[in-house]
């Protein structure tokens, strides 16, 4: 059994690149924050049940601990999902972000283990933030496309596949807010691999690129470090 908590949000706004902050920051102040908590430890709870009976009307937080064997589709707008902090919460599968706005991962590991996963699939015209999350996958770690944003902050991303650590695909933007690990293990694989008219901003702190970065024609980076 769940256990829901409510109590009024006050929310302000922020820019960040434009439209993506406004995308990001801009719940409305008069809903609810609507609070799960959800043991994947525990029978019968899983993170997959709790998105599906969020609130439309509310600023959503799932709280999770334990090991969740599953993949997740996030396509509501104002969801965070929040862990109980590495190693005492981890999510085994990969996570979509379709379209979603305002939504927030942060505080856990994520294991993809196929050859072929990708980690955090963001697609859609999502905008997502992503904290302090471990993200271990076999082809991608981050995927950012069709003209979605996300921001990346604290992250510690390791892939062993083909592909890269970070892609930026099809007129997306990513940020690099800094504190975070960009690892590619594999023979030729991309710490950083920026395509199709999308862009990568870095700045606000240091952060670690193991493998190459690749800025492709009619794409934009501006790096710091």
């Amino acid at each position: 059994m769940y256990q829901h908590f409510t109590k009024l949000a006050v929310a302000g706004l922020s820019l960040v690149l434009g439209l993506a902050a406004v995308l990001l920051s801009s719940a409305a102040l008069a809903n609810d924050i609507v609070r799960t908590m959800v043991n994947c430890n525990a029978s019968r709870q899983s993170l997959a049940d709790a998105l599906s009976s969020i609130s439309l009307d509310a600023v959503n937080e799932i709280h999770f601990r334990g090991t969740c064997i599953e993949d997740l589709t996030i396509t509501k707008d104002d969801v965070t999902l929040t862990g109980d902090g590495v190693p005492n919460a981890v999510i085994m599968g990969g996570i979509n972000i379709d379209g979603a706005h305002r939504v927030s991962l942060r505080d856990f590991d994520l294991t993809s283990p196929g050859a072929g996963d990708t980690g955090v699939d963001v697609s859609n015209g999502a905008a997502i933030k992503i904290d302090n999350i471990v993200i271990s996958s076999g082809n991608i770690g981050i995927f950012v496309s069709n003209g979605s944003f996300a921001r990346i902050e604290n992250a510690d991303v390791t892939v062993t596949g083909d592909e890269a650590a970070l892609v930026v695909a099809n007129g997306s933007t990513a940020r690099l807010a800094g504190g975070s690990t960009l690892r590619a293990t594999g023979e030729d694989v991309l710490g950083i691999d920026v395509k199709d008219h999308a862009s990568l901003h870095q700045g606000g702190g240091s952060d670690e690129i193991i493998g190459g970065i690749l800025i492709n024609t009619h794409s934009y980076a501006r790096m710091r470090n």
